[in-house]
């Protein structure tokens, strides 16, 4: 008399499908990932540079970047106002800016002044077209021409907080940006030239840091960031408090020791870009390397023209050894009125004075001729005009077609994945995750190995014998998949019946449901701890975006490259997930000997590992914030653990919910992992001879 298997019933159509899905995910797309990769680097000459240090010298061009004369940028802008919604009803709005008008003029290093609060920052987010909040009213030009859909990679815009990756040291970072935004043809001695000229050639190969790690000072920090946004060349550069977290040496240095930041920015304005920038309370050395100042007090221009006229223009004495920075801070300040009610009233009259004075009238004038054409600063610009607008016509985008970005997508691709692909081989809290993952599948495994079977007296089930045989055992429609033993028919005393055979047959029954029990469990535990531990990459993603919104910002990518760099990087993880991970449960719970089951198990490994990534990728594009995105994560394991078939068998899931299942990851890669082994083919009894399965 024979006895079927302990199995559950699952189409093999199902293993099949997560099988040839797996095979097209871990075959096809290292393939494609690899060609991605390499094709664009070497129609370029570049493959060889992946093996040396930075790939310096592998892009080739007739002249540097750093000597390429850009077109010039004049700016006006005209009567900016901006206000924003309070929140709450009946409230005002609040009027940040107040018809601020001014020119920013090509060759010219203009400081933008005023008190915090006064909107100096806003007028830069508006001067850059980067504010997407609040009402913008008024008029901004870039040579007397409404700024188009090419203004940012005209523009570059270097915001107050540092973005920098910390692993990366200063070369390679720069090596990345000149990859991204320059292109093949541009020669990269532009690095050497931009280090020298912000004194950071001596610091080239040391790692960035942090404020944890160590690495680079603050202000050195703060130099790479500009760096980064100087290093493709643009005609207007707009920085928000660029010295801001350094000394006053740091800030400035004389022309005789090496440069630094604001030095530097004074040369590059007189290489002919246009350089604006918010700056508070500067060092009489540091002022005197400006130009214009823009002088803004509670959203009006103060004053705005040639630096050493102000004093003349605001009819004010400053004492030869009083620094003439503080003073024209202190003149933007409002005293409390019971300290000093004059500073208050000379204050507000400096504003009128502005308003009502030749030099405000002579801004109009100078903002009328640039609309009109006829000022003298657009005749350079008309002279440049039709070399930039040949070149743009030669830029290519998507897949290589024209699309405003200076590489075609599939090198986009490739550097992304290669810089990605850097940052987690020296990232040791990444590399200690794969260890300890690997150890806790390899605990498992172990435990699964030490699990006692309990005695029969503490199991509840019921065993009985008919006509001196054993009935089959059938999986019960109420216990799902964790223990396929009858458990309605247990005596209601606790006692089983008696008898030696039936004992026997008991013993059996059970032992061998233990045994699946413990096999079952043990599997759903690996691809449950492996899709668990791509919660790691919900932070990393977030972390990401920041990068992303500047660099896409400054059309150095699209946003198609940044998917394809996170598939393909996500692709090669989870291989090598599949070839590291696998061995460390597959020999240490001595699973099935077979080849065909271990490529199985591999699959298995590799596809939870990606779609463990993907969905905390998905998400945290959908949910703002790391603590919502990981709470949105973990909700989703427990969704798909409860739907999977493991805790709740399908049968018992309402039809209108059962969708929830196929949808669940859990589902395919858990009946796939469980049918490959095929542990348990027959149950053998006492006295009887087993089925064959």
């Amino acid at each position: 008399m024979g006895y079927e298997s302990l199995s559950i019933g699952i189409n093999d159509a199902v293993a099949a499908s997560f099988a040839v899905l797996s095979v097209a995910v871990f075959i096809c797309l290292p393939i494609a990932a690899w060609g991605w990769l390499v094709y664009p680097l070497w129609r370029s000459g570049g493959l060889h540079g992946w093996i040396t240090r930075g790939g310096g010298g592998r892009m080739h061009s007739t002249e540097t970047g750093a000597r390429r004369t850009p077109r010039p940028a004049l700016v006006t802008f005209r009567d900016i106002h901006y206000s924003v919604k309070l929140s709450g009803r009946g409230r005002p709005e609040l009027h940040i800016l107040k018809g601020v008008s001014g020119v920013l003029l090509p060759g010219t290093l203009t400081a933008i002044m005023g008190p915090s609060g006064c909107g100096k920052s806003t007028l830069l987010d508006i001067l850059a077209d980067t504010k997407r909040v609040g009402v913008v009213e008024g008029d901004v030009r870039l040579n007397g021409e409404a700024r188009g859909t090419d203004f940012r990679s005209t523009c570059a815009y270097v915001m107050q907080e540092d973005c920098c990756h910390s692993t990366l040291t200063v070369h390679e970072t720069l090596w990345f940006v000149c990859a991204l935004r320059l292109g093949p043809d541009e020669r990269l001695e532009l690095i050497t030239r931009t280090m020298v000229d912000l004194d950071l050639a001596h610091v080239a190969d040391t790692r960035i840091g942090d404020d944890v790690s160590g690495g680079l000072s603050g202000g050195q920090r703060r130099r790479v960031t500009i760096a980064i946004e100087i290093l493709s060349g643009p005609a207007l550069v707009l920085l928000d408090e660029p010295t801001s977290g350094l000394d006053a040496y740091g800030a400035q240095q004389a022309v005789a020791t090496p440069p630094a930041v604001v030095a530097a920015l004074r040369r590059f304005a007189d290489r002919g870009r246009t350089l604006a920038c918010t700056i508070h309370q500067p060092r009489a050395e540091t002022f005197a390397l400006f130009h214009q100042l823009l002088l803004i007090k509670a959203g009006e221009t103060m004053y705005c023209g040639p630096v050493p006229d102000f004093l003349r223009g605001c009819g004010v004495a400053c004492p030869p050894s009083v620094n003439l920075a503080d003073v024209v801070v202190d003149l933007t300040h409002t005293k409390e009125a019971d300290a000093d009610a004059d500073g208050a009233e000379q204050s507000v009259d400096l504003v009128a004075r502005f308003a009502a004075s030749a030099l405000r009238r002579k801004i109009e004038d100078e903002i009328d001729s640039v609309e009109l054409g006829c000022h003298p600063d657009l005749a350079d610009a008309a002279a440049s005009l039709e070399a930039p607008k040949e070149q743009e016509g030669a830029r290519v985008g998507c897949c290589g077609s024209s699309g405003g970005y200076p590489t075609p997508l599939m090198h986009q691709v490739g550097v992304l994945v290669r810089r990605q692909w850097t940052l987690d081989t020296r990232n040791f809290g990444y590399q200690f995750t794969w260890v300890l993952n690997g150890f806790v599948l390899a605990l498992n495994a172990s435990t699964y190995l030490l699990v006692e079977q309990p005695p029969l007296s503490a199991q509840p089930a019921s065993v009985y014998r008919d006509d001196m045989g054993c009935d089959p055992i059938e999986p019960s429609g109420r216990q799902g998949c964790v223990c396929h033993v009858p458990m309605d028919e247990a005596a209601s005393n606790g006692q089983y019946n008696v008898g030696a055979d039936a004992t026997e047959c008991g013993r059996a029954i059970l032992a061998s449901a233990n045994a699946v029990f413990a096999f079952r469990g043990f599997l759903f535990l690996v691809i449950n701890a492996l899709f668990v531990n791509e919660a790691v990459f919900v932070p990393a993603v977030i972390a990401d975006k920041r990068f992303f919104a500047r660099e896409h910002g400054a059309r150095a990518y699209s946003v198609l490259a940044w998917h394809l760099a996170w598939l393909v990087k996500l692709g090669l993880t989870a291989a090598l997930k599949a070839l590291f991970y696998t061995p460390c449960f597959y020999f240490i719970g001595q699973l099935r000997p077979a080849w065909s089951a271990y490529l199985a198990a591999a699959l298995v490994t590799g596809g939870m590992g990606l779609a463990g990534s993907a969905v905390a990728m998905l998400l945290t594009t959908l949910v703002p914030g790391l603590g919502a995105a990981t709470t949105a994560f973990g909700c989703a394991v427990l969704l798909y653990q409860n739907v999977c078939g493991f805790f709740l068998p399908i049968a018992a899931i309402p039809p209108y919910l059962t969708w929830l299942t196929w949808t669940s990851v859990f589902t395919y890669g858990y009946y796939a992992i469980v049918t490959s082994q095929q542990m348990f083919g027959s149950i053998e009894l006492p006295g009887d001879t087993p089925a064959r399965t």
